[in-house]
């Protein structure tokens, strides 16, 4: 396949963003645009030279398109996912994957009845530093890891406030919306999760109907523990990360990345060491390689499933108040 058509579904920021970051990726081309607010399917779609509609079936009833880019609302992508499977398009589907495992079920079940690629953004993993910190972990100078903590906090949502980031129906909780991205690269670093245990509230946001604070412990399979601090409930801000491992240590936040060795020096990583290719791009080039090639993708349902079940794992956990072990039984 000499070019990649694609359809983008949802012409929000998100959708904006992928749609004209796809015309820097070689061999892919978006040809249509769907937006149930027509007019923002239609600037788009001239920005691009594309074709613009408000009802995404019309779109997959097209047989000049050969993949999709799913930007909507994360409880649409189910009914979106299956649909573009159904019709033979390939699929790109952006984070979380669904707001259920029994949704993300479906999905990878659809797409393999139709031999469609499904590939999911969880883009985090692909961050220049982020990528960097897998490339040290990988690298095998720090021995294995055996312990994780994020947090990532701040006091709302700030430019991207729109209404049904609001609420629980829509978005899932806070989980779902932001610190999936948090999750996944957790797993990506430590492997399966194997128990969670969870604890939420809202103390801040009382016109939003799910929880501004969370906070988790997971243990992993390989025996390793992790914690994430998340949520939108701080004055100050911060974003900030270690990863514990048998020979040393990785400590990341807005001040840059560095690592140590307990017998040796500490190591700033500077900016001219990290990766150059921008996360958004680098998943968007994979997914058309992927296609192009006949190759499987390389953040496939699975593991957008995966970090879907620890999230599920963790609201069960805290309207429970005890811990729950995976993987899930009685979804």
């Amino acid at each position: 396949m000499e070019e990649v058509r694609i359809g983008v579904i949802g012409c929000g920021s998100m959708g904006r963003a992928l749609a004209r970051t796809l015309e820097e990726v070689k061999g892919a081309k978006v040809t249509t645009c769907a937006d149930s607010d027509e007019e923002r399917a239609r600037t788009l779609a001239g920005e691009l030279g594309a074709r613009a509609f408000s009802d995404y079936r019309d779109l997959l009833a097209l047989d000049d398109v050969d993949a999709v880019i799913i930007a909507t609302p994360g409880f649409m992508h189910e009914e979106m996912a299956v649909a573009s499977a159904e019709a033979g398009k390939h699929i790109f589907c952006e984070k979380p994957m669904a707001l259920s495992v029994a949704s993300c079920d479906r999905m990878i079940e659809a797409a393999r009845k139709a031999g469609v690629k499904l590939m999911v953004g969880q883009v985090l993993r692909y961050i220049p530093r982020f990528a960097k910190i897998k490339e040290i972990v990988d690298s095998g100078v720090l021995g294995e890891p055996f312990g994780m903590s994020i947090i990532r906090i701040s006091g709302g949502w700030g430019g991207d406030d729109v209404s049904w980031r609001r609420r629980k129906e829509m978005v899932g909780g806070v989980l779902f919306e932001v610190n999936v991205h948090e999750l996944d690269f957790m797993c990506y670093i430590m492997g399966d999760v194997e128990r969670v245990a969870a604890f939420t509230g809202n103390y801040v946001h009382g016109e939003v109907d799910y929880e501004d604070m969370v906070h988790l412990v997971l243990r992993f399979r390989n025996g390793g523990i992790g914690s994430l601090v998340g949520g939108m409930s701080s004055a100050i801000g911060t974003y900030e990360g270690k990863v514990f491992c048998r020979k040393g240590s990785i400590f990341w936040g807005w001040e840059g990345l560095r690592y140590r060795k307990f017998e040796g020096e500490e190591v700033h990583v500077g900016d001219e060491e990290l990766p150059t290719e921008p996360g958004v791009r680098r998943e968007l080039r994979e997914f058309v390689e992927a296609i192009r090639d006949g190759k499987p993708v390389t953040i496939p349902g699975e593991e957008g499933r995966r970090a879907v079940e620890v999230v599920e794992a963790a609201y069960r956990s805290a309207e429970l108040g005890q811990e729950v072990v995976l993987p899930l039984e009685g979804r």
